[in-house]
């Protein structure tokens, strides 16, 4: 689940940073005015870092993880149109 958190904030990061610089301008070129320019470098810089740190801690997570598969168990609740998964992971 980190490494699919890591890739989400490393694809905002990119986003962002993509969007530095550039504003709600209008299309007419000759008399070009941008009443707001978006200001994002530092928000896509830490989305960046936490993206690398998430991903980074999956990867480790995933390669220490025992090799036997985990419990999982699978029942159906009283009452209830329901089915419950639980385990440990």
């Amino acid at each position: 689940m980190a490494i699919g958190a890591g890739v989400l904030a490393l694809v905002a990061s990119a986003v962002l940073l993509a969007q530095d610089g550039k504003g709600t301008c209008t299309l007419a070129s000759p008399d070009r005015q941008c009443p707001e320019v978006y200001d994002t470098r530092i928000q896509g810089i830490v989305s960046g870092v936490a993206g690398l740190a998430l991903g980074g801690f999956g990867v480790w997570r995933l390669a220490s993880a025992p090799d036997e598969p985990a419990p999982v168990q699978l029942w159906r609740v009283a009452g209830a149109r329901a089915i419950a998964v639980g385990g440990a992971f």
